[in-house]
């Protein structure tokens, strides 16, 4: 008989311990705002700043777009990677709204970054820049294991001797020289660097933090 007791009374604490971490969580949700989510900060730029940003580059999307997002990236870099699949989604769900215009900044410290923005811009030249760079960072962990030719392949690129013959060479290329010194020149701190409609974002951001921005500037823009 003690024995069924005390096991009554174990039973029936841990009831009490339920019912009281189910009150506490109701208590919670009810009167307390959850934890707030850290919000992207930018900094707006000049006019003569957002030219220089717009300048040049590779532009994936409508040249009338309402909203542009201007990138600054590395190939090698993996906040760049990671925000590939945003950027692609914010482009799919306005497609006539949003253009991202892709610039270079190949930091000195990775060191497939500088042959890699090579290798793209050989690809842009026979006109296959966006799919070399899609094919680039969806298999970003084998630059410098995978020959740059077969990205080419699968990237369509129609002359692969000739791209082998740009990709190989040591010279330095002038279009991502000139992206890189407008990214220092624009003050821009790391990679990816976003503008987006004059707004810089100098905080990193998510796809919901980038879903947010991009929103907020379709709703200003004309």
């Amino acid at each position: 008989m003690q024995s069924t007791t005390l096991s009554t009374k174990i039973v029936n604490g841990i009831q009490l311990i339920c019912v009281l971490a189910i009150a506490v969580a109701v208590i919670r949700h009810e009167f307390f705002a959850p934890e707030p989510v850290s919000s992207t900060r930018t900094t707006l730029l000049s006019d003569e700043q957002w030219q220089l940003a717009t300048s040049r580059g590779h532009r994936f999307g409508p040249a009338n777009a309402r909203v542009t997002i201007v990138e600054f990236a590395d190939f090698e870099c993996p906040a760049c990677r990671q925000l590939a699949p945003a950027l692609a989604a914010v482009r799919a769900q306005y497609p006539s709204d949003v253009a991202i215009l892709f610039r270079h900044w190949p930091l000195s410290y990775h060191d497939q970054a500088y042959p890699a923005a090579r290798a793209a811009e050989c690809a842009g030249a026979q006109g296959k820049f966006e799919e070399f760079h899609d094919a680039m960072y969806r298999q970003a962990d084998l630059l410098g294991k995978k020959p740059y030719s077969a990205f080419a392949a699968e990237a369509g690129v129609p002359d692969t001797i000739l791209f082998d013959r740009c990709a190989g060479s040591k010279d330095s290329v002038e279009a991502v020289n000139v992206d890189t010194r407008d990214a220092l020149a624009l003050n821009g701190t790391g990679t990816p660097m976003l503008v987006i409609n004059h707004a810089q974002i100098t905080t990193g951001t998510d796809s919901l933090g980038l879903l947010r921005l991009v929103k907020d500037a379709l709703k200003h823009s004309k």
